[in-house]
């Protein structure tokens, strides 16, 4: 029988072992998803896991026994090796330092060695594959057309070709040209082995194949096992229909669902994990190789004899050369390598945390918010009511929520935004945390728009904006009222002062409503949170803890307008680096300045404008000593004409006086300048120091955990 039909009937032979039934799915928001299986088991029986062979290191690495009846124990699990593309190269013989994708040559030189037949226009060839000449470029049959300026000589030669040399089974050396070559076929199991090893490793479909997770068993009963797998993240949709008035509506959330596996689902119980447990990648099922040092033998030893392809005749050459023979009788050197280890552990220090702050803050407008909800554990599971049927590489959308939640409509005002925009205020009052996703809003007997809605635990709330207000419009002015110092604080790092101080401001707020509806108007303020907030009695105070905004609602009347006033007492940071007298002077005059430190200010600001006035002087001095060297420079030139008039020496001495004066005022004025400056130095070393002494009325205080 031939040897390919013998293989053939032992393929068909083989009976692919049972596949442990799919019984559930729980998706993550990771990218991951849980597989349950569970099902009977016969005696000694093999069980399949039918898993992508990229996601094989997921489940070794998560593989778990939930279930197993008296007597039913695992043996084993064995899977198909896994061979990384530089493996796979190398047991092949292919080339391991490209990346470019193989040629035939490749193909043909990974054979040097093996036992092939080799099929030729004339017949069939069985021997060795010694080597392989090459490549070469036959001559055209008949002329070739004119080639285009971007073709080279060897485009227009055709393809290459090659020359396989063979020693036949009848010990004769062959010489066949590839050109006459129809098929080649690979004797050698081992060889053929490591090629389809090759192969498949370096498929671009290596990763998307399915593989499968024998499980061996030693007795029949009940097993079940999970396993965790990469997974398609599932996402919610939810539809919120509002109702004509009130704040109520209902809620629908619905989970898209992937099925990306070659494995139909049926009657498959699905979960859906709202939480991000952690998940990793990390290789387990490819075999790894540890590297390791290369000691080489004291002597200079080498794998192929010295006389295999030469003389010693031909080894020492012709000449008498400064070396011995054409590559001398040098050594081969090699190099050792480097190795290295280290350890790394977990540190612990002091870590400070500030506690609480002189001067105390002013109020938290985040309390004006409900309080928020709290979850009891990592995940919320959603669980779809009945098993379903998935076929393999399908989609489905399916219902997890369907419950009456607080949603009110809204005109909702962004802290810069003159235009309305048309919103939802929606409270979570489920039991449930509502993963992200998009929403779709319904009222008044259709569709009004649509948002994402962030990640809403039970009692929190969101303030969604679905659209644009048309019928809604807001001023808004805003007028300083005063300031008030609460302290000042020095900073020695950037030499500045640091000043708290509390910012009084007015807020006034006209609203028009030109719909023929009342409308529920929410305006957003740039007030920080921590800071006091006044309204008028039509106006409610709010805050939105999502985004650290506070908020103030009011109802405006079909056709109306309103107007409200607000007082908002925030506390503000500002920095003075220029310490000159009219700054130090500036914060002297600032209200509720805080009577230790207006002291200090005094000191220093005496200090500064001692300070200017021994600058004034020493610049003075420095001024007069330019002018006295242009008196010098005058004279010198004097001296020098009445020197070649020959004059009397009278005038020479009265000249030389002069000069002689002047220098001497000049060395005076500059010795006082640098006292000067030296007595400016000090005075603004002083003014540091007391500004040094600026601080908050009491310590900050420090909280050191360990």
């Amino acid at each position: 029988m031939p040897v390919s039909t013998l293989a053939l009937l032992t393929t068909l032979a083989v009976v692919p072992p049972p596949t442990l039934p799919l019984q559930r799915v729980r998706l993550y928001e990771t990218g991951v998803g849980y597989f349950e299986r569970r099902g009977n088991v016969g005696a000694s029986e093999s069980l399949a896991l039918p898993v992508p062979s990229s996601h094989i290191d997921d489940a070794l690495k998560s593989l778990v026994v939930l279930e197993a009846t008296t007597g039913v124990r695992i043996e084993g699990v064995q899977w198909g090796s896994s061979v990384s593309e530089g493996m796979a190269r190398a047991m092949a013989g292919l080339p391991t330092d490209s990346e470019e994708p193989l040629a035939y040559d490749d193909l043909l030189v990974s054979l040097k060695g093996s036992r092939v037949q080799v099929q030729t226009d004339a017949g069939k060839i069985r021997g060795r594959f010694i080597d392989l000449e090459g490549p070469f470029f036959l001559e055209p049959a008949k002329p070739l057309p004119r080639a285009p300026n971007d073709l080279s000589q060897k485009a227009l030669q055709g393809e290459p070709h090659y020359v396989l040399i063979l020693l036949d089974e009848d010990d004769a050396v062959r010489r066949v040209t590839t050109d006459r070559v129809e098929a080649i076929r690979v004797l050698d199991e081992g060889t053929a082995t490591r090629l389809d090893v090759a192969a498949t490793a370096l498929s671009d479909q290596n990763a998307r194949q399915t593989a499968e997770l024998r499980v061996q068993t030693s007795a029949p009963g009940r097993l079940g096992l999970g396993y965790i797998s990469e997974a398609p993240v599932w996402r919610t949709t939810y539809r919120v229909v509002m109702e004509s008035s009130g704040d109520q509506g209902q809620l629908q959330a619905w989970a898209l669902v992937h099925n990306d596996s070659d494995e139909d689902w049926r009657a498959v119980s699905v979960e859906l994990a709202n939480g991000r447990p952690a998940s990793f990648l990390h290789p387990l099922a490819a075999p790894r190789y540890a590297a390791r040092e290369l000691v080489a033998p004291p002597e200079d030893l080498s794998t192929v004899p010295q006389l295999a392809n030469q003389t010693a005749d031909s080894m020492w050459g012709d000449g008498y050369g400064e070396y011995w023979g054409v590559g001398g009788l040098g050594l081969v050197g090699h190099g050792g390598g480097g190795g290295g280890r280290g350890e790394g552990a977990i540190g612990s220090g002091l870590v400070g945390t500030i506690v609480g702050e002189a001067g105390g803050e002013l109020g938290d407008l985040a309390e004006l918010a409900q309080a928020d909800g709290t979850e009891s554990g990592a995940l919320f599971l959603y669980r779809v009511a009945d098993p379903i049927d998935l076929g393999a590489h399908h989609s489905a959308l399916l219902p997890i929520v369907q419950q009456p939640i607080e949603v009110e409509s809204i005109t909702f005002f962004g802290v810069d935004d003159w235009d309305g925009l048309s919103a939802a205020r929606i409270v979570n009052t489920t039991s449930q945390t509502l993963p992200p996703g998009v929403v779709s809003f319904f009222a008044d007997g259709g569709f009004v728009g649509e948002s994402v809605l962030d990640r809403l635990k039970p009692k929190e709330r969101r303030f969604v904006a679905y659209g644009s207000e048309l019928d809604v419009e807001l001023d808004r002015e805003r007028e300083t009222l005063g300031e008030q110092v609460m302290w000042l604080r020095w900073n020695e790092e950037t030499s500045a002062i640091e000043e708290r101080y509390v910012l009084e401001s007015e807020i006034r707020l006209h609203l028009e409503n030109r719909s023929g509806r009342a409308r529920r108007v929410y305006a957003a303020l740039d007030v920080p949170r921590h800071s006091e907030l006044r309204g008028d009695a039509g106006v409610q105070l709010d805050f939105d803890l999502a985004t650290e905004t506070p908020l103030v609602a009011t109802l405006v009347e079909p056709g109306a307008a309103v107007d409200h006033e607000l007082v908002a007492k925030s506390i503000e940071h500002r920095t003075h680096s220029r310490l000159g007298p009219a700054t130090l002077r500036a914060l002297l005059e600032r209200p509720g300045l805080p009577q230790e430190q207006r002291e200090l200010l005094a000191t220093a600001l005496e200090h500064a404008r001692r300070r200017v006035e021994l600058l004034g002087a020493a610049e003075a001095n420095e001024a007069a000593m330019t002018e006295l060297e242009s008196d010098l420079t005058r004279l010198r030139e004097d001296l020098s004409a009445l020197g070649k008039a020959r004059v009397r020496s009278r005038a020479r001495n009265a000249l030389t006086r002069e000069l002689l004066d002047k220098e001497a005022e000049i060395d005076v004025r500059r010795a006082e300048a640098a006292e000067l400056r030296d007595e400016a130095m000090k005075a603004r070393q002083a003014k540091r120091a007391v500004l040094a002494k600026l601080a908050p009325p009491k310590a900050t205080r420090v909280a050191r955990s360990r």
